[in-house]
């Protein structure tokens, strides 16, 4: 029914251009649950939020969903998703730097007054539009989770800042880079390369190679993603985290769930046996994937879908920025069956 009314009120609101306006009173009337309790209550601080984290294609999307079913739990979808209708809507634009970009890499000890204030108000539930709040998780939550794939480059620096609980989820870059080919993700790699500070604390030997190498797209989202995961790897590893593999929670969802949810304080109990099984609700342009039930077709369709020579190359890059975790075989290399 709400799927039907959808293309009506777009042909009403839009040719009079109240459609933005609409999507602000839906997200403002979803959020008077908050509103009210917080009257009489103080917000969560920031230590208190759940950021979850990691390349995009890696099950981001699945595990969030799971989480943000537990009692109390509101669910911030990708909040640093620039939008120019979000923009409108919010007065938000990037700071510190003038021109979107989908990475911003931020040093642990910069100083950002921009970014502290957006990132203090995202972890605090102060900044909201309609795209951060596509699922309503609950009406009077006492935690935030904040879902963001475009956070790898500035983990350091949230946590040293805000000390939240920081999960990051990792998956093979030959999967995650198919999956993307697939959906036609575009990379520009000068978003990356004109970021002085990020060349100049991991790319600075590695310029030459990647210029001669992005304008092949296969080459281009190793690169992208050898990049963000070494950034995150490199600052989570002195800092408290909870690292999962996408295909550890494939194989055994039940076990790892347990595990993640005692760590945050929640109980799987909670959880919805149907959440722990399905698939993410951003993969459904991936039908091959809803139609299969077998985990090594599940985990291995990369193989299918990139050559030998495309799986070498993805790999390299990985290796060449010490992200050692993947090779040729389907599983971390910690993984044993």
């Amino acid at each position: 029914m709400a799927r039907n009314l959808k293309p009506l009120l777009k042909a009403l609101l839009g040719p009079a251009g109240l459609i933005p306006l609409a999507k602000r009173g839906l997200l403002e009337t979803s959020l008077l649950g908050e509103r009210l309790q917080f009257l009489v209550q103080p917000r969560p601080e920031p230590h208190a939020a759940i950021l979850l984290t990691g390349p995009g294609r890696s099950g981001t999307t699945w595990l969030a969903d799971v989480i943000a079913s537990t009692p109390r739990v509101q669910q911030i979808f990708e909040p640093l998703l620039f939008n120019p209708q979000v923009y409108k809507l919010t007065g938000w634009t990037p700071p510190s730097i003038e021109t979107y970009l989908r990475l911003y890499y931020l040093r642990p000890v910069g100083d950002y007054p921009g970014w502290y204030m957006l990132l203090n108000c995202i972890l605090t539930g102060r900044y909201r539009t309609y795209l951060t709040d596509t699922e309503r998780t609950s009406f009077f939550p006492k935690r935030y989770l904040v879902k963001e794939i475009r956070a790898n480059l500035m983990l350091g620096y949230v946590y040293d800042h805000f000390q939240p609980a920081i999960i990051h989820i990792t998956r093979h870059p030959c999967a995650v880079i198919a999956s993307r080919m697939r959906l036609d993700w575009q990379v520009n790699l000068d978003e990356l390369l004109n970021q002085e500070e990020l060349v100049a604390d991991y790319l600075a030997d590695w310029v030459g190679a990647i210029e001669r190498a992005k304008t092949g797209p296969i080459a281009a989202h190793a690169i992208w993603w050898a990049v963000e995961s070494a950034v995150a790897a490199h600052d989570l590893a002195t800092r408290p985290h909870y690292p999962i593999f996408y295909e550890d929670l494939l194989l055994a969802p039940q076990e790892r769930l347990k595990a993640l949810l005692e760590w945050l304080n929640l109980d799987i109990k909670s959880v919805p046996q149907h959440l722990v099984e399905r698939k993410s609700r951003t993969t459904w342009r991936e039908q091959h994937q809803l139609q299969s039930h077998d985990l090594e077709q599940r985990l291995g369709g990369w193989k299918k879908h990139l050559s030998q020579g495309e799986q070498s190359l993805i790999l390299d890059w990985a290796y060449r920025l010490g992200i050692t975790q993947y090779n040729d075989a389907l599983l971390p290399v910690h993984v044993t069956t």
